[in-house]
């Protein structure tokens, strides 16, 4: 009887130490006010040189799922800071682990990208982190563009799934 009782009482102080911990526990350590996000630029010619710190997560207020919107403290100075001219892409890191990359687009562009794009309007002075470029309602073949965007996201969940995370552990995070 002593036994059963051991093991139960076991049980239930470890289920109550998990609830406890929570949340923390997936970022043990870790202060949400100071971000462990970064957000590299990536040289557009090959050997030109490094990755370029472009933003760390803090100059990140907040990103909003159902609009896609990234927005920094400054969205101005952060696009000032981008020459789109030598830059073809953002590599984005958490903890120093790279997760993964979005082109870079803004408003002047004429490409079409099918996977992630970090997108400025330079209209509206704003961010997207948006699944491709442009709107797949103005290309010719719009089904099979979305099945090519949803496919590339896929490639990506797990580690989406991780900066979505970081982002609703430091409170900023919208829906």
């Amino acid at each position: 009887m002593k036994k059963i009782l051991y093991i139960s009482l076991t049980t239930m102080l470890l289920a109550w130490y998990g609830c406890a911990v929570g949340e923390d526990a997936m970022n043990p350590g870790l202060d949400p006010s100071v971000s462990e996000l970064v957000f590299k630029l990536v040289p557009s010619a090959a050997g030109s040189g490094l990755d370029t710190l472009v933003v760390n997560g803090n100059k990140v207020q907040w990103y909003n799922a159902t609009t896609e919107e990234v927005r920094f403290t400054d969205n101005y100075a952060v696009a000032q800071s981008i020459p789109f001219a030598n830059y073809k892409s953002v590599k984005f890191y958490l903890h120093a682990n790279y997760l993964f990359s979005s082109f870079l687009a803004a408003s002047s562009n004429s490409q079409s990208w099918s996977s992630l794009i970090l997108y400025y309007s330079s209209v509206e002075n704003r961010f997207y982190l948006k699944d491709g470029y442009p709107d797949v309602s103005v290309l010719a073949n719009p089904q099979a563009e979305q099945q090519l965007r949803d496919e590339n996201r896929k490639k990506i969940a797990d580690e989406w799934a991780l900066f979505i995370h970081q982002l609703k552990f430091e409170g900023r995070y919208e829906e």
